[in-house]
């Protein structure tokens, strides 16, 4: 049985967390980390290329347990001050693994990204793969990427080799009357998928591009919040990494962006604490019906109820959904449902309240949208594609999540299965 990729699951270096904001997948206001993500994820990791100019210091300046300051701009630099064209070569460079296998995987992927993902990359000083990251994250203790091989594997051999831990934030928001529910689609369909613990077989490339490509978008997007590519050119390589990023506060693109075009629902601002830190529900909260939380919702100009996690998240949202709809032409979807009692309940059991297709096409998703890619990718002009946005598809209140999966009431939803078990996903915060 297939199911859909699961979101990101935390973990944190602890002593990373001492001087470090951690974003992606999770996290405290302005992305502090929450308790539960400090629990170890080191093991010996091993340079890419191993004769590349940095090679020698990635693991201890990115990937050291026992450090508890930051490398100086002299001893690892950000990419984007080596170079202003990234390439597929010049990426690897800086790229540590526990296994040689999501090295090569890796690259076999990067290969298949458009070329502003790799630009994107010029606000990093490393990427970490290693078999125990689970989630995925970015923090400015490094500047680095820390990459889950969960999106990597192809081989059952390699798939042993990485970590099998369940999301702990699986209960938040249990006490909650509604769900928040999302999927990226292409032609009615999911737009790509992972498998189940009881799958036997070999994936492909082609299988894994597209959710490799939305995590990367995404964690990208935090690294160029923290260091924005304006601000590369003009940094001393005698300041320490933290002290580089330390000198954008206030400058930052999330931090423009709240500066002039806030999201404004406090019911959401407060909900986000119970369903993405697992702060406890009030009575007030435990109340409100799918109906009314999407009524806080649709006015303000979230893509996602993730976004009032914090304003890291919130701008990586929306580059993630803007920039997976215009380079591969899949859509995403979002919904509150009811919150059926069987925790074994299909897609069928969830009942729209609200929901749409293509939330970053709504006008004021998508001027907030290219705000952000303007400073994410100023060499890019992505002007004439929000130009050219249609308008979102409303989902139909009353109907299943999965009959909603088309987005025609003429056309019956694709699945493969009746009856299975909702995929985790689908429920889980898309960070």
């Amino acid at each position: 049985m297939k199911t859909l990729l699961p979101p990101c699951r935390w973990r944190l270096p602890a002593a990373l967390v001492l001087f470090g904001l951690i974003s992606a997948c999770g996290g405290g206001g302005d992305g502090e980390p929450d308790s539960q993500v400090t629990e170890g994820i080191y093991e010996a990791v091993t340079p890419a290329v191993a004769g590349a100019p940095y090679a020698p210091v990635l693991a201890d300046c990115a990937f050291n347990e026992a450090r508890d300051d930051s490398c100086t701009l002299e001893r690892l630099p950000f990419l984007g001050q080596e170079t202003g064209s990234v390439t597929v070569d010049k990426l690897m460079e800086r790229v540590v693994t526990s296994h040689p296998w999501m090295a090569q995987r890796f690259r076999e992927v990067l290969q298949t990204l458009p070329e502003p993902a790799l630009r994107m990359t010029r606000s990093l000083t490393a990427v970490v793969i290693g078999s125990k990251i689970r989630p995925s994250f970015y923090t400015t203790a490094t500047g680095a990427i820390y990459l889950d091989p969960e999106y990597l594997w192809l081989t059952q051999a390699e798939r042993a080799t990485i970590s099998d831990e369940e999301d702990y934030r699986a209960g938040f928001g249990n006490a909650l009357q509604f769900v928040s529910l999302w999927r990226y689609v292409s032609n009615n369909r999911y737009a790509y998928y992972s498998y189940a613990d009881s799958y036997t077989g070999t994936r492909s490339v082609y299988d894994i591009r597209l959710p490799i490509a939305r995590l990367l978008f995404h964690e990208l997007t935090h690294a160029g919040d923290y260091m924005p590519p304006a601000a590369l050119d003009g940094l001393a390589r005698n300041q320490t990494l933290r002290q580089a990023i330390d000198a954008q506060r206030g400058h930052r693109i999330s931090d423009e962006l709240v500066a002039g075009n806030p999201l404004a629902s406090q019911t959401w601002k407060a909900l986000a604490d119970v369903l993405y830190r697992g702060s406890t529900a009030s009575s007030a909260q435990r109340a409100m019906t799918p109906s009314e939380v999407a009524d806080a919702f649709a006015p303000d100009r979230a893509s996602d109820a993730y976004n009032y996690s914090t304003q890291s998240e919130d701008i990586a949202m929306m580059a993630e959904e803007a920039l997976m709809q215009f380079h591969y032409g899949i859509e995403r979807d979002i919904a509150f449902t009811n919150r059926p009692a069987n925790s074994g309940a299909s897609g069928d059991d969830y009942i729209v309240a609200w929901g749409v297709r293509g939330r970053v096409r709504e006008p004021r998703v998508a001027a907030a949208a290219q705000f952000v890619l303007q400073r994410l990718l100023p060499g890019t002009d992505y002007s004439a594609q929000f130009a050219n946005l249609p308008a979102p598809t409303p989902m139909r209140p009353g109907e299943s999540w999965t009959t909603n999966l088309s987005a025609s009431p003429d056309v019956p939803a694709a699945k493969s299965a009746d009856a299975v078990p909702l995929p985790a996903a689908d429920r889980l915060p898309p960070g």
